[in-house]
């Protein structure tokens, strides 16, 4: 999306370039101009949205969003303090279609661009973005993160991301021997300055064309993710990728909790023995009562399935009140040699139950529409 910012003041012209650029979008030098630049800016084209700054000379920006309504038919969104109601309201009137608050127009600025992207209005590409989780350790969660996105780069279902957000240890690296000059943990060191430039020097690409976020290569503790930091980064892969597959590990980290009501589905993995259903259950009610999270979001997968003693498909959807997508069988044979080697399930034995699951689950995710 091609963003053109006016506003009198370099100061925030600069500040909010750095927004837009922080959420993947495209805003040029070129594309930074005063009141008196924007007709000309506009009449070249190419202009997907118009960003107006109230900071300074607020009485020449009204005339600037109705001479700018004449050049472009692009939505305009004014950017300025937000205490006094009736200026907002006086904003508004001429024609701004929306009025974003200064102090926090990064998550402002990613709710106006999906509404506008729902309504109609722009037609900004926004790829989809699924994370998974478990109620508890020892799950599956990483090895079945890794297999999906894995599985989604062989549907050609366009450029893949695979992050590594979750609580546990970090192993990306570890299980597909990787070697990233930059992690996860090195951007949150400066995270302010992250674009997609900036993210995507720090992904490493794997062969079979997945791009992979690494927490970091060493020690035991993953970084901790902030709420505002997962926001971006997940408007980022929205933005920049067709698919982004997150890992978000066991539990309800900081970042697992945010990215809730920004992810289209999310995948809960569970074993198929009454504990493990139990705490998922409880998950389950967490989930959809503590955080609102729609329960048509929900999507349940049963991992390390066709074990002797465990329970029942249909007794599983009984426990839970829930279908599952789908059975990823056991196959430890197949994920004990593609760890030992360092290689992705889909290089090992690609036509396995398990590759031929994350395959359905692929396809039906690649064909369904963004929340």
């Amino acid at each position: 999306m091609q963003v053109v910012l006016a506003s009198e003041s370099p100061q925030q012209r600069e500040q909010v370039r750095r927004t837009v650029l922080g959420v993947g979008l495209r805003c040029e030098g070129t594309d930074c101009v005063d009141f008196a630049g924007l007709p000309l800016r506009l009449a070249r084209g190419n202009v997907d949205l118009v960003l107006v700054g109230m900071e300074q000379g607020r009485k020449r920006a009204l005339p600037a969003i109705a001479e700018a309504l004449r050049y472009s038919d692009r939505p305009i969104l004014a950017i300025g303090p937000a205490t006094n109601t009736e200026r907002v309201v006086e904003v508004l009137r001429s024609g701004a279609r929306e009025y974003l608050d200064q102090e926090r127009v990064q998550d402002e600025l990613i709710d106006a661009i999906d509404r506008l992207r729902r309504a109609g209005v722009v037609e900004n590409r926004q790829g989809k973005v699924v994370g998974l989780l478990s109620a508890t350790a020892g799950t599956g969660v990483t090895t079945l993160s890794a297999g999906l996105a894995f599985a989604l780069a062989q549907h050609k279902a366009g450029e893949v991301l695979l992050a590594e957000v979750g609580s546990g240890s970090p192993e990306f690296a570890l299980q597909l021997n990787l070697q990233p000059s930059y992690t996860l943990r090195m951007l949150l060191r400066d995270w302010d300055r992250v674009d997609a430039t900036v993210l995507r020097q720090t992904l490493v690409g794997h062969p079979l064309g997945v791009q992979v976020l690494c927490a970091h290569t060493t020690g035991l503790t993953p970084p901790a993710v902030p709420a505002a930091t997962m926001r971006q980064l997940l408007a980022l892969s929205r933005n920049l990728f067709d698919h982004g597959v997150f890992d978000l590990g066991h539990g309800l980290s900081e970042a697992a909790v945010e990215s809730l009501q920004h992810l289209d589905e999310v995948f809960l993995v569970t074993r198929l023995e009454v504990p493990a259903l139990s705490l998922t259950k409880r998950l389950i009610n967490v989930l959809t009562q503590q955080h609102n999270v729609p329960p048509e979001r929900l999507q349940l997968v049963g991992n390390r399935g066709n074990q002797r003693g465990q329970l029942t498909r249909r007794q599983v959807e009984e426990i839970l009140g829930y279908q599952l997508l789908g059975v990823v069988a056991d196959e430890p044979a197949t994920a004990i040699q593609a760890q030992n080697e360092g290689r992705a399930l889909q290089e090992v034995a690609p036509r396995g139950k398990m590759c031929r699951t994350l395959a359905e689950m692929a396809k039906r995710l690649a064909t369904s529409p963004a929340a």
